[in-house]
């Protein structure tokens, strides 16, 4: 297990509804679990919110459940929304609420206040008592929830029409991206397989390095437990890697780019021994070439095989968390491939089938590193030695 470096929460981000702070971007802006919670309960099923004073109720991390209307309403201010949020799975019970109509399904949370007259509170607006009381509380809960639905038709183009949050979250995964490293390789050294290998694995373990820090700062992600994030890190580490090799690679035939200043043509590929891998990697650099993939898209696929990985949490709390990160992920590559770029839907399907390739193409790779770590032929740096380890047991504990 990598036990030496440490993940944290999302650096510099608060809750956007209580000022807490945000374990990730949830419905469309970040926020904390409670707040998340909070409004995942209120879109799931019907809650008659009633504000006791002025519907103007301070919200923040003391105060945030004294008042669920006015909690509601800032929610909804501050941009959270249906819209940006995983499409709830079914559960039991949720099959009788669907039969009450389709007006049930789309109509928001009501949100009711209490009228005060003479110094005291008349009943809850919605009662039999007054036709004035219902008045107020009905103009009061469209006030307070009636923000109009994104155009589901909107041009994409549009900048006014885009989805903010989602190329939000777009924008942050490109920052956070892990920057392409050099690998010093010093190139007045003869190419031995000593030489070209021992380059390699510093490269990788530098790699690795900002790799750990990368996987920090992907929203949600540090929502996780410890455990799960250093397991699905062990568990596709390699593949994350190869992804980025592929992407340099693309419009260089014949040739791997592990680095900038570390390029393996055919010759080299021989003298490193890596005959057996490179054939697999080839080919989808290849077809990586072919289908042109963007930055952007690369960066998606990273994420996706981190979080698309066959570990799962512990509990049912916790594989909800993951779930949420997934769909995110999922809805944000959509929305970059398909509305953004303009792109078809074929072209979505050819990037996310590339993943299982990736795949066996990693696992060869950490075959071989196996190998030679297994003959000590020659050392591995310290922190891929630690996450070959955990590769090992990442892979016995997915085995059926």
């Amino acid at each position: 297990m990598v036990n030496y470096f440490s993940f944290c929460a999302v650096s510099g981000q608060s809750c956007q509804i209580c000022d807490d702070a945000a374990s990730g971007f949830h419905y469309g802006v970040w926020s904390c679990e409670g707040c998340k919670a909070f409004f995942k309960r209120s879109l799931q099923g019907p809650v008659d919110y009633v504000c006791p004073a002025t519907q103007n109720c301070t919200i923040d991390r003391q105060r945030r459940k004294s008042c669920q209307a006015c909690r509601l309403n800032k929610c909804i201010q501050m941009g959270m929304s249906r819209g940006n949020c995983r499409r709830e799975r079914e559960r039991p019970g949720k099959a009788n609420r669907k039969k009450k109509g389709d007006d049930a399904q789309t109509s928001p949370p009501k949100v009711r206040i209490k009228e005060e007259k003479d110094g005291n509170r008349s009943p809850v607006a919605g009662s039999s008592s007054t036709a004035a009381a219902a008045a107020a509380a009905a103009a009061a809960a469209a006030a307070v929830v009636a923000t109009p639905p994104p155009a589901p038709q909107a041009p994409p183009a549009a900048a006014s029409n885009e989805p903010v949050p989602i190329h939000t979250l777009v924008a942050h995964l490109m920052r956070v991206d892990p920057p392409v490293r050099h690998a010093n390789h010093d190139h007045s050294l003869p190419d031995t397989w000593e030489n070209l290998t021992a380059s390699l694995f510093k490269l990788a373990d530098f790699e690795l390095m900002d790799v750990i820090t990368w996987a920090k700062n992907i929203p949600g992600y540090s929502a996780l437990s410890l455990k799960l994030r250093i397991h699905l890190l062990e568990a596709c580490w390699m593949e994350v890697l190869i992804i980025g090799l592929l992407w340099r690679s693309q419009n260089h035939k014949d040739c791997l780019m592990f680095a900038p200043d570390l390029e393996f043509d055919r010759t080299r590929i021989r003298i490193a021994e890596l005959e057996s891998i490179s054939t697999p990697i080839l080919r989808l650099s290849q077809l990586f070439t072919r289908l042109h993939v963007t930055r952007e898209e690369m960066v998606l696929l990273r994420v996706l095989v981190l979080i698309n990985s066959d570990i799962c949490g512990d509990n049912d709390e916790e594989r909800s968390l993951q779930e949420d990160l997934q769909q995110s992920v999922h809805e944000a590559f959509e929305y970059t491939v398909i509305r953004r770029q303009r792109q078809p839907l074929s072209r979505l399907l050819n990037l996310l089938s590339l993943l299982p390739h990736v795949r066996m193409a990693a696992m060869l790779s950490l075959q071989q590193i196996s190998e030679i770590k297994s003959s000590l032929r020659l050392p591995l740096e310290d922190l891929l030695n630690e996450m070959m380890e955990g590769s090992t047991k990442a892979s016995r504990t997915m085995t059926p």
